[in-house]
């Protein structure tokens, strides 16, 4: 009887041997057919990947030779040379995409290859000590089903993130690569990619009024006492080569605004801490949309109030944007070379345009109202792709010319572009450019920009009423949606401030108007008995109020009027400063100033 329970327990013991080595046998067949299947899908795709980079080798594209042999019989041609431009960016992006998926999938071939003549090798090894199947050495195969199931399982797995990581690494290089082959390298290669964060926007001044067109200085001890006449506080001045009303805006140590006259426009790009002018460039011809190319738009009448550059820039780390009267808009890179450029018309607008532009995630936002009614049905909102200038949509506004500047709301429920316009406030969609909600609360020449706090948007406009709007509403929300309105010290031109609890009103005579932002109540009135066009700024508890003559107003953001002050420029102003790093930057009639230390 013993040794028949030594026989039975030697022979348990060869059976589980025997069953480990079948089933390591079955696992290494089964990573050899992973490894070849994932051999030849890598293959094919290289292969597709091959025969269509042929034809988009950046020199020798057969589009882009015949557009150059055009160019050459057409050597004054703008618009052809900004086509060569844009295509050339497309087939250099397409061309370093293909390059470095073909580098990816080399590494993914050779590895899948590799496991492929490994697990073989291993699987005949094997295969020379697995014994014949008979009833006693099958244990269990259900069981040892499921675990080679679950190899190849884990094989697909391993297989499906080898595929991502090559499509993943092969974007991440194109920028790269492209970056580098023009030259862009460290910083300014992280900034090309993607678009900018709520962080990278709060610290700099992107658009009108800065972060989310709210006009509040971010972190920073700003100076409160400077003289221009004198040159106490002034860190620097710098003459801009042509008038313009628009605003500075500010980027990694780099300040923009534009200049244009009838019959030239221009950007210009000053490093911040010298006021040295780095580059200027300039937006050319450009057919409207819809025109044959070639020609430029005629230059529209506008008043010397309003001049050919009030629209102030937007950037974003990546380009910087401009609109000028005439319609024409372009893009440069922050190296001064033009990205792209378009005309969206010769505006039907009593003053030219004058909306500045705005910014949601890669795309750029332009009010372009016109018209004298608006069933004249010319007034749109566009949301364009920032990297090369087309229209992403396009929504159809009811109203007539406007000189208001759309804001990026956060809600709290998602993000809305709001625009006002008479007779409509209107909320859209930033994806979509699909209608949100509308009240009608305003009338008149619509100038003043939304500024949006406390779930609510607040609105002004002389002639009608400031109003509060609540943010959550959809459809025709004037009944349901509008908070409170009010007629006290509405303003033509400067946009409204809401500080806290507080609402802010400024006339272009001089009179500021305090109102409680929940009710719309009159809180107090202050005139300072001169003019401006220049919109307010919150620095802390601080109100910061340029006048006309370039006098800035300072007086406390509370429930009564105090007054903390003055600084003079020594020079007109009629912009609206810009506050970045405990420095402000003030555009003059002539010059562009920098003060702090």
């Amino acid at each position: 009887m013993p040794d028949l329970d030594l026989k039975a327990t030697t022979m348990g013991l060869g059976r589980r041997g025997s069953d480990r080595v079948l089933l390591w046998h079955r696992a290494a067949r089964r990573t050899a057919a992973v490894g070849a299947v994932l051999a030849c899908l890598a293959a094919g795709l290289l292969l597709a990947n091959h025969l269509g980079s042929g034809a988009l080798e950046p020199l020798t594209a057969p589009r882009m030779l015949a557009l150059k042999d055009t160019l050459a019989k057409q050597p004054e041609d703008r618009s052809l040379k900004e086509g060569i431009r844009r295509l050339d960016r497309r087939v250099r992006e397409d061309y370093f995409g293909r390059k470095a998926f073909a580098g990816q999938g080399n590494l993914l071939l050779l590895g899948s290859v590799l496991l492929f003549l490994a697990s073989a090798k291993i699987a005949k090894q094997l295969g020379k000590r697995v014994p014949k199947p008979s009833p006693l050495e099958v244990e269990d195969t259900w069981s040892s089903a499921g675990r080679g199931r679950r190899s190849v399982a884990v094989a697909g797995v391993v297989a499906t993130l080898g595929l991502a990581a090559m499509a993943l690494g092969s974007r991440r290089d194109v920028a790269l690569e492209y970056a580098k082959a023009v030259g862009v390298t460290g910083q300014r290669v992280r900034a090309a990619s993607g678009y900018p964060s709520a962080q990278d926007l709060a610290a700099n001044w992107p658009m009108f009024r800065g972060p989310g067109a709210r006009g509040t200085a971010g972190e920073g001890r700003f100076p409160t006492r400077w003289d221009g006449a004198k040159g106490q506080g002034i860190l620097w001045k710098a003459p801009v080569p042509l008038p313009g009303k628009n605003s500075p805006v500010v980027w990694g140590g780099r300040v923009f605004c534009s200049g244009a006259d009838e019959k030239q426009r221009e950007v210009y790009c000053f490093d911040a801490n010298s006021g040295k002018l780095l580059w200027k460039g300039a937006l050319g011809m450009a057919a409207p949309a819809g025109a044959a190319p070639g020609g430029d738009a005629s230059a529209p009448s506008v008043p010397e109030d309003t001049g050919y550059a009030a629209c102030t820039m937007a950037v974003d780390g990546r380009r910087v944007y401009a609109v000028f009267a005439t319609g024409h808009l372009g893009a440069f890179d922050l190296e001064g070379t033009l990205v792209w450029m378009r005309n969206l018309g010769t505006p039907d607008n009593m003053y030219g345009h004058a909306s500045s532009l705005a910014m949601w995630r890669d795309r750029l936002i332009v009010q372009y109202d016109q018209g004298a009614a608006a069933e004249d049905g010319k007034s749109a909102l566009l949301a364009l792709d920032s990297a090369t200038g087309e229209t992403v949509w396009e929504a159809k506004r009811p109203v007539p010319n406007s000189w208001s500047t759309p804001i990026v709301a956060d809600t709290g429920k998602g993000e809305q572009i709001v625009a006002s316009g008479s007779p409509w406030v209107i909320a859209y969609d930033p994806a979509t450019g699909k209608e949100t909600w509308r009240a009608d609360c305003l009338g008149g020449d619509v100038a003043p920009t939304p500024v949006h706090a406390n779930g609510v948007v607040y609105v002004a406009n002389t002639g009608s009423n400031a109003a509060a709007i609540r943010t959550g509403g959809t459809g025709d929300v004037t009944r349901s949606g509008v908070v409170w309105t009010a007629q006290d010290g509405l303003p033509d031109i400067i946009s409204p401030l809401c500080a806290g609890d507080l609402l802010f009103l400024t006339m272009s005579e001089g009179l500021v108007t305090c109102l409680a932002a929940a009710d719309g109540r009159l809180v107090w009135e202050h005139d300072f008995m001169t003019s401006f066009r220049s919109s307010p700024t919150l620095v802390g508890g601080t109100i910061y109020l340029t006048d006309l003559e370039g006098v800035t107003r300072l007086f406390e953001a509370g429930r009564t009027f105090k007054d903390v002050g003055t600084a003079n420029l020594g020079e007109d102003v009629e912009s609206t400063p810009a506050f970045v790093g405990g420095r402000i930057y003030i555009r003059g009639k002539s010059n562009l100033y920098c003060i702090g230390r």
